[in-house]
């Protein structure tokens, strides 16, 4: 366990620099005109997954992402959306009976269904990264491997 919070700690700006970066961009494709922060926040939505995969840092791992989404962005528009639709349902199923309760307890109640559907959201991600990599790269269990002990290293 702790080779695991050692892992995730090593990375933590670079994460949140990551995020920030794809967060900015996809802001300023909204602001243009809300097309563009789609199709930018799509291309850019396995960045974070080639940052801790790959080892790839800040602005790489975004480029990484737009090369994986390339090609298929469909596919990865499809899978998101899938994927918030279920997520908003699940948070609305446990919230809702909450509704007309005070803010203290519809705030417990949200950081529940939080918990209960983040993990979902990240494996979607996570399987999402892999099934672009399998398209366009033939990916293999040994290469998969060596990315992520390189990673770890």
């Amino acid at each position: 366990m702790e080779q695991s919070y050692r892992f995730g700690f090593h990375r933590f700006w670079s994460v949140l620099l990551v995020s920030v970066l794809v967060g900015l961009a996809t802001v300023a494709g909204l602001i243009l005109l809300i097309i563009p922060g789609i199709y930018i926040g799509i291309r850019l939505a396995v960045s974070i997954e080639a940052l801790v995969v790959e080892g790839r840092k800040g602005t790489q791992a975004m480029a990484r992402s737009w090369e994986l989404v390339g090609g298929h962005w469909w596919h990865a528009f499809g899978t998101l959306v899938v994927a918030g639709l279920l997520t908003g349902l699940v948070n609305a199923l446990i919230t809702a009976p909450f509704g007309g309760t005070s803010w203290f307890v519809q705030a417990v109640v949200a950081a529940v269904a939080t918990v209960v559907t983040l993990p979902y959201g990240v494996l979607v991600g996570v399987l999402l990264y892999l099934d672009l990599r399998a398209r366009k790269e033939s990916l293999t269990m040994e290469a998969l491997r060596a990315d992520l002990q390189a990673s770890a290293a």
